[in-house]
């Protein structure tokens, strides 16, 4: 059986220097610095939804009316944990920025409605006093 080769799939001139090697360099070149280009694009899109986020939260609170100092002290010790390296660059880092303006996304609009907080994974009910015998 013989193998008939795909006329679209040739490969590119194995001879260093040849005029299809050269066209083929320059047109992965240029697709690379596109790449870059898509990257910084992408990433200032990203950003700025992330900025926005925060901001449209800050704003929120200026309308705040009656304020829960404990809530607020649970929002604020969250941010203050959050660990992050911005030197580094990583995508991780910008990953638990996202997860943690998720996290407070609520207890914000709480604060900023003068609603009972709601902490995540704690309990939002009221404590019962029980009558002391006696």
């Amino acid at each position: 059986m013989i193998k008939k080769r795909n006329p679209s799939r040739r490969p590119v001139s194995s001879e260093p220097g040849s005029l299809a090697a050269f066209e083929a360099l320059k047109s992965l070149q240029l697709e690379l610095r596109r790449m870059r280009s898509l990257a910084k694009e992408i990433a200032a899109a990203y950003v700025s939804k992330l900025e926005a986020r925060a901001e449209q939260m800050a704003a929120r609170l200026s309308e705040a009316t009656a304020v829960d100092a404990g809530a607020i002290g649970i929002v604020l010790k969250k941010i203050r944990d959050l660990n992050v390296k911005p030197h580094k660059g990583r995508r991780k880092d910008l990953r638990k920025l996202e997860d943690l303006l998720e996290l407070i996304q609520a207890d914000v609009e709480a604060l900023a409605d003068g609603a009972e907080k709601s902490v995540p994974g704690e309990s939002n009910e009221k404590k019962r006093r029980t009558p002391h015998a006696g």
